[in-house]
């Protein structure tokens, strides 16, 4: 399986007070899209950290859509996690960005939400969105996120309860 593998693109960063402009981000992801989708690869991953914070302008949201969208027309899943920057905090259940990209159908969003018991691992559901897991010819991937201060303890307990 040929699985291409980027994170911390940072869409949106503002360099030097915003006078260096921020198209070199948007750029970079469409390079690494664009060599997917020529390696004809089977997985498009991104490990969080697609924007640079959770408060985007509307170009960069146009950014990251123009930039995934040859995935989609390769038929190329995208599958991604949220880092820390793209989230307003860590257990906060506020919309994101990256939740509708994957609303859209330009992306998996993969998330491991924690109850009482532990971590949820469930497959990836199309009608919902929502999943932890997903299985794409035969190779399972897991999906948590960014998980704060907990991580260690957190990533342990879905290592333990995964099937």
């Amino acid at each position: 399986m040929r699985i291409v593998h980027c994170a911390d693109i940072h869409l949106g960063r503002r360099r030097l007070d915003g006078r260096l402009p921020d198209a070199d981000f948007a750029a970079a992801l469409q390079h690494i899209v664009a060599r997917a989708v020529a390696w004809k690869a089977h997985a498009f991953l991104i490990a969080g950290d697609l924007f640079d914070t959770p408060q985007i302008p509307p170009p960069v949201l146009r950014q990251a859509a123009s930039a995934l969208a040859p995935l989609k027309k390769a038929k190329i899943p995208a599958i991604a996690i949220e880092g820390n920057h793209d989230r307003p905090g860590s257990g906060n259940a506020q919309p994101t960005w990256v939740q509708y990209l994957g609303e859209e159908g330009l992306l998996t969003l993969l998330a491991t939400p924690f109850s009482a018991e532990g971590p949820v691992l469930a497959n990836y559901d199309l009608e919902s969105r929502r999943g932890a897991l997903l299985e794409l010819d035969g190779v399972r991937f897991a999906g948590a996120g960014y998980l704060g201060a907990g991580t260690e303890r957190k990533v342990q307990a879905i290592l333990k309860a995964l099937p």
